[in-house]
This record gives C-alpha cells, sequence and structure tokens, in this order.
C-alpha cells in the first residue's frame, strides 16, 4: 500500500494533541538535539570539573578582561567568591575590607579590565552595605570611595595674624603611584573662626582611623565663603598623617595659593549602590534595581565615560549633576527583573513589562527611555544575548505567560506557543531560584533551565510515560531549526554560563559540571534515556484517513553510532555499535510493540541502514514511533537520520 518516511523532526517537541502537530514535530523529544541533523541526536553527557567544596554554587559568572579567556566566577552560598582559570583551578577572593556575601544570586560585568559585581552583602557589625562591588585584579572590594564620617577638627597654633572666617572640609583619594584612582565625596565641613593672633590653623582629619578601603591620601579643601559656594583643594596629605596646618592669609589668597585647585562639586562623587543588575555599556557601567532599598528597584544607573576629564574613577562614580539616573515608573509595575546591553541599545525588564534605553549624545541626560511593551516581560536571570539563523543579535528571554521569547531587531516573538501545558505544569514557579540561561555558540542553541516539578508524568490517562525525578531540567531551542527538545538534569542547577568553549552549570551539593563533554556517555555516572516519540502516523485523506485500519509490516532504521573523542565527533561508525529499540505504539497507547535495533558496523561502511526483526502491528487507525534508548543508560551518542515503515490496508472504522 506504501510506506510512512520520518526524516524531520526538526521542528522539535510540541504538546499539542499527536495527530495535529506539524509534519516535522514530534511529542517527546527527550535528551536529544537536531544538531545537524534533521532527525534526531543522542546529546552529549557532561563530567563534574569541579567537586568537593563545601557549599553548592549559587552564581557563575565569565569575566574576560582584553577579550581573553578570562576567568570562571562562583558565588557560592557561604558567600565566598572564587574564581577558576582554565584547568579549574580554584582561588578564593577575601573581600578588603571585611563583609560577607549573601546566598543571592549576583551579576557580573567586565569593564576596564575590572569585573563589577552586584551581590548583597553585609558588614561584620550585621548591618547591610549598599555598595556595589569590584574585583580591579588585586583586590575584590566596593567601587569608590566612602568619604570621612566626621568634620574635621581646626585648631589656632603659633604666633601670628592668621584671621578671617574660613570653612574646611576633607576627603580620601587612592593615589598609590603619582594617579588619582578615586577620590571621595567630601566630609562635613567644619566653620573656624580664628583668634587672630596665631600663624595658622591646625586640621585633623576626623575620624582618625581609617575606611580601610585602599585610601592613601586625604585632601584639604578650604572655603572662604559658603554662599558663592567655591571650595578649593589646598593639600594632599599622606594618610597616615593625620594633620594638616594651614596658613593662607584671607580674603584673596585661597584661589591663588600655589597648589590650590577648584574642588569637585558635591555630587560628583556619588557611590553606586547595592545593584541586582550590571551591564557594561560602551566605555560605561549601568547598574539596576537595589538590594537594600525598594524605593530603588525599578531605577536605572550609569557612569560617565571612561575618559571623562571631569573627574577620576569614573568608572566607580554616579554624579548626580548631569542626571545618571532613570526611574522607569518606580514601583508602578514592580521591581527591575533584568538588564541587557543589546544591539546598541539597554534593554530593561520587568516582569510585564519592557523598556528601551537609547543614547541621546547628551551628557546631561545619557538615555531616553521608551516602553517597549506593557505585556511581555522577563523572569529574573532568563534573559542570554545569542544570533538567529542569520547571525543577527537576538535577545532571549522568558515571559512569565507565554515562556521562551526572543526580541529581534523586527519586535517580539514567542518561540514556543505549541509547548504552553508544558510551560505551565512543569515549571515549579515557587523554586528560590526559577530558571537561567545561557547561549550554546558552538551549537546555536539557546539552553534554559528550570526548577522541575518533581514525580513528572506525561500524558493525563494511563498509561502515562513517567519521567525521571527531576530537580532541574533544561530547556534546548535550536535557533537555526526552531525546534525544542529537553534534557533531565541529576541534580539541581542554580546557574549557567558558556566557558571557555562549552557551557558549564552547578550542581546541587557544591560542584561545577561541564556539559556537552564528546567522550562523556552520561552526566557523571547517572545514565539518561535519549528518545523521541513521533506525531501520530495516519493514512491520508484520500485514503480515507481514520475511517480506514492499517498495518506496519517491516521497519528500517538508517542512522550510525559515532565514536567520539575529547574534541569532537569523528564522522565514522564505531565498531562497538549501539543499541537502541524502536516501539509502536497504536491508537495513542492501546497496544505497544518493541524491537531492538543494533548500529553494528560489519566493513568500512559510514552509515547503517539496519531492519527492525519481526516488526508488525496491525489494526491501526493510528500509529506513533518511539525510537532511541530502551532506558536510561550510558553509552555513546548515536544519530538517526530516518526510519520507514512500510504500511498495509487492514480494513474500514466505518461502518
Amino acid at each position: 500500500m506504501g510506506v510512512f518516511i520520518l526524516n524531520d523532526a526538526t521542528g522539535g517537541e510540541s504538546d499539542l494533541q499527536a495527530s495535529q502537530i506539524g509534519d516535522n514535530q514530534v511529542t517527546i523529544a527527550q535528551d536529544v538535539d537536531f544538531y545537524r541533523t534533521k532527525f534526531c541526536n543522542r546529546r552529549n553527557g557532561s563530567v563534574v570539573v569541579v567537586s568537593g567544596l563545601s557549599s553548592e554554587i549559587n552564581t557563575l559568572i565569565t569575566h574576560r578582561p582584553n577579550d581573553t579567556i578570562g576567568e570562571l566566577w562562583a558565588l557560592d552560598a557561604a558567600g565566598v567568591w572564587a574564581s577558576f582559570a582554565t584547568d579549574y583551578a580554584r582561588t578564593v577572593h577575601t573581600p578588603s575590607p571585611a563583609e560577607t556575601f549573601t546566598e543571592d544570586i549576583a551579576t557580573g560585568a567586565t569593564l576596564h579590565g575590572k569585573l563589577f559585581l552586584a551581590a548583597r552583602t553585609v558588614a561584620p557589625s550585621g548591618t547591610s552595605v549598599n555598595r556595589l562591588h569590584v574585583w580591579d585584579g588585586t583586590t575584590l572590594r566596593r567601587t569608590g570611595l566612602i568619604p570621612p564620617s566626621g568634620a574635621p577638627g581646626v585648631a589656632d597654633t603659633g604666633s601670628g595674624s592668621y584671621s578671617g572666617r574660613r570653612y574646611f572640609r576633607t576627603r580620601y583619594i587612592v593615589n598609590p603611584s603619582g594617579t588619582i584612582l578615586r577620590r571621595s565625596e567630601p566630609s562635613d565641613e567644619t566653620t573656624f573662626v580664628p583668634a587672630g593672633t596665631g600663624s595658622g590653623a591646625v586640621i585633623t582629619k576626623q575620624p582618625a582611623s581609617n575606611p580601610f578601603e585602599g585610601e592613601t591620601h586625604w585632601e584639604v579643601e578650604e572655603s572662604e565663603d559658603l554662599e558663592l559656594g567655591d571650595w578649593y583643594r589646598i593639600a594632599t596629605v599622606p594618610v597616615g598623617t593625620p594633620t594638616y596646618t594651614d596658613s593662607i592669609t584671607l580674603p584673596q589668597d585661597v584661589p591663588i595659593t600655589d597648589g590650590s585647585v577648584l574642588s569637585a562639586d558635591i555630587g560628583d562623587y556619588n557611590l553606586q549602590g547595592s545593584y541586582r543588575w550590571v551591564v557594561a555599556d560602551r566605555d560605561r557601567l549601568l547598574g539596576a534595581g537595589n538590594f537594600e532599598d525598594d524605593d530603588q528597584d525599578a531605577a536605572v544607573e550609569w557612569t560617565p565615560v571612561g575618559d571623562d576629564v571631569t573627574g577620576v574613577g569614573n568608572d566607580e562614580r554616579r554624579p548626580i549633576d548631569t542626571g545618571n539616573r532613570l526611574d522607569l515608573d518606580g514601583q508602578v509595575s514592580g521591581p527591575i527583573t533584568g538588564m541587557f546591553s543589546y544591539d546598541g541599545r539597554i534593554i530593561v525588564f520587568k516582569l510585564h513589562r519592557t523598556y528601551e534605553l537609547t543614547h541621546t549624545g547628551i551628557r546631561s541626560s545619557a538615555y531616553l527611555p521608551r516602553v517597549l511593551s506593557n505585556t511581555y516581560g522577563a523572569l529574573p536571570f532568563s534573559g542570554v544575548e545569542g544570533v538567529d539563523a542569520e547571525g543577527r543579535p537576538v535577545l532571549f528571554f522568558v515571559d512569565p505567560n507565554l515562556g521562551p521569547m526572543a526580541l529581534t531587531q523586527s519586535g517580539f516573538r514567542v518561540l514556543a506557543p505549541h509547548l504552553q501545558d508544558k510551560f505551565r505544569s512543569e515549571i515549579n514557579f515557587n523554586a528560590a531560584h526559577v530558571v537561567n540561561a545561557t547561549y550554546h555558540a558552538q551549537r546555536s542553541q539557546v539552553w534554559w533551565h528550570f526548577a522541575g516539578v518533581r514525580a513528572l508524568g506525561r500524558g493525563c490517562c494511563p498509561p502515562a510515560d513517567d519521567l525521571p525525578d527531576w530537580p532541574s531540567f533544561r530547556w534546548v531551542y535550536d535557533v537555526k531549526t526552531g525546534g525544542t527538545s529537553f534534557h533531565s538534569l541529576p541534580r539541581l542547577c542554580h546557574s549557567s554560563a558558556f566557558w571557555p568553549d562549552k557551557p558549564v552549570v552547578t550542581a546541587e551539593g557544591g560542584g561545577i559540571v561541564r556539559c556537552d563533554q564528546d567522550d562523556a556517555p552520561d552526566d557523571y555516572s547517572f545514565p539518561f534515556r535519549a528518545y523521541i516519540r513521533t506525531r501520530a502516523l495516519q493514512l491520508p485523506y484520500e485514503s480515507g484517513g481514520i475511517l480506514n485500519r492499517f498495518a506496519i509490516s517491516s521497519a528500517v532504521v538508517e542512522g550510525r553510532s559515532v565514536q567520539t573523542s575529547p574534541e569532537r565527533r569523528l564522522s565514522c561508525a564505531t565498531p562497538s555499535g549501539v543499541s537502541l529499540a524502536l516501539t509502536l505504539i497504536r491508537d495513542y497507547g492501546r497496544e505497544r510493540s518493541t524491537k531492538t535495533v543494533a548500529f553494528e558496523q560489519e566493513g568500512r561502511e559510514e552509515y547503517l541502514i539496519v531492519p527492525a526483526d519481526n516488526v508488525h502491528m496491525a489494526e491501526c487507525s493510528a500509529v506513533q514511533v518511539e525510537i532511541g534508548d530502551a532506558a536510561a543508560v550510558s553509552q555513546s551518542p548515536w544519530v538517526i537520520y530516518r526510519v520507514a515503515l512500510r504500511v498495509k490496508s487492514n480494513g474500514s472504522n466505518a461502518s
């Protein structure tokens, strides 16, 4: 009567009814992908590269200064930051001054060779620290420089005619080798009226102890008239020297005294807050949200550009007089849930709203905000940048209502309208860490790792096919084909990254796992079952469709088992072969018949065409094919290119 040919599953999994899905879609695509094939591959396994840690890792961040391979940074549940080299040698970084990072997931951004870290911290006193942090290549510390906490002490000294009301204040700076790297805001001022019988005034910095944020010097600033508002820097003193003596004659000599310089305005060195999100955009840093202040959780702030001549340490300060801040509708639409520098603009997400910040070219208001959508938003940590099939930039994210989406140059696109049931029923939205994302550049895939609902089952009626007890699972979107498959994960995954050339994920219990490992037959000794289940195959309408029954009398599978190497898959079959199971499912589960398909090389053939022995299924109104591993197993990858079924007429369903 004819044949059914199955040679295209690139549409991926769909949770719609099996006879209603597309010709290239399947009802289950489990632990497979569509990389360089139109039907399916068994995915590569994974290996543990970091283990034995006392606390599990919550955050992974890549740091690539100067476009190098760089380092992988990790924050664990005990609040310890560590970096890993390409051989995964671990270096622990202790913050200075001492403070404790909490287990909240952090974000990071590389700019000017430094790694900026947005994370919540608590000081030894137990109070929260509302500050951004940075690894400057030597020290893990707070950004910027805290000002002196007290107004300076001032007293007459010596004998003479030093007189005239004047005002003093101080600042800290970091100047280790003749170049000022950071400067603080000024202290409160002290008003001083000399007795007129001294030779000068002794200024004592307050407090006497230092904040230990890397300061090397303190600056003395003087003004003769607060109403005019001009302050002048009259001295720079080593931080170990607690006093400075001023002998400037008033009224005219403050601005013209040798060494005096007009001081920076109050607010030029405002500290960066405890942001939740940081991104680098061209030559400046942006921070969004705030761990410590709900009123700031919908705000975006930014630094001057790196070559701004109005100050020093430009990537560690936020001037307030040039409008370096935007409030995005306050708390009306909730806190910010993500921020990205994408395609020459800044994209900011809330749960149900998306904003675009574009460059204005104006120093006093560097970004112009615009609402892109009052409907679409993103779950926290669900966004990742990638490219489409033509190499154009795309921002992928997960909307809380519609699931995986993409923001392209032409607008928003829902990626999985055919997987809405799965999105709503198999994700644990009450988990502490619902989702994280990474882009697999080598395979053009987006990987979302979701917290799973335990004891999953597919199918609403018996016989449901029980799936493994997944603490997490991977939602894999193939950019080139548009298809989706799903990968099981043996342990809970809190964070992921692409570094240096493969995706890496955290594993519950204190480890880092390298994924898509060519020579790994399983997930670090945990076997998995890779298989697909096709759409419902029925007779064409011209042959009566479901009015007539048919029989399957034989089947042939074309594919190969794949020899692996530590670097890549070789394009040859392996002599040892693998064993697959081909199952025919009649009328959505009324009857099942399973046969073994052995990919065994007999000569030097590269591809194998293997008959499935004794395949037979009669009285079919619809049939589905399930092919792949018979059970969870550790074995080499395999590739299936197509399956052919011989079909015979077998009566009628019509009376």
